[in-house]
């Protein structure tokens, strides 16, 4: 969020209000989260049986991981809590700043 800061500014220059930024900014976080959540779901279901065979050829009744709807449901939580927590709390000290302060922060 700190490497839009300048577009944040002239957003807000044009006449974007805080609400509007916060939109945008939980969509692109939906967006990329639910990307995360869709990877790692693909990598869960390639891996875990991969993991299975390797324990069971061990110890032959043992089943390490299990994918079940409650736990892909757990992930998608946590992905997304963690996505706008530490998404949205940039954006909140951002908006409490000055226009001009967004346009000058030019690195």
């Amino acid at each position: 969020i700190s490497e839009k800061s300048k577009t944040f500014g002239i957003l807000k220059s044009f006449g974007a209000n805080n609400p509007s930024l916060y939109k945008i900014v939980s969509f692109e976080l939906l967006l990329v989260s639910l990307l995360a959540f869709s990877i790692s779901i693909l990598c869960i279901m390639i891996t875990t049986p991969i993991i299975n065979r390797s324990f069971n050829a061990i110890i032959p009744s043992i089943t390490l991981i299990t994918v079940t709807p409650l736990s892909i449901f757990i992930i998608l939580a946590v992905t997304l809590l963690l996505a706008f927590t530490f998404g949205l709390m940039p954006l909140y000290v951002l908006t409490k700043k000055n226009v001009i302060t967004y346009i000058k922060s030019i690195n």
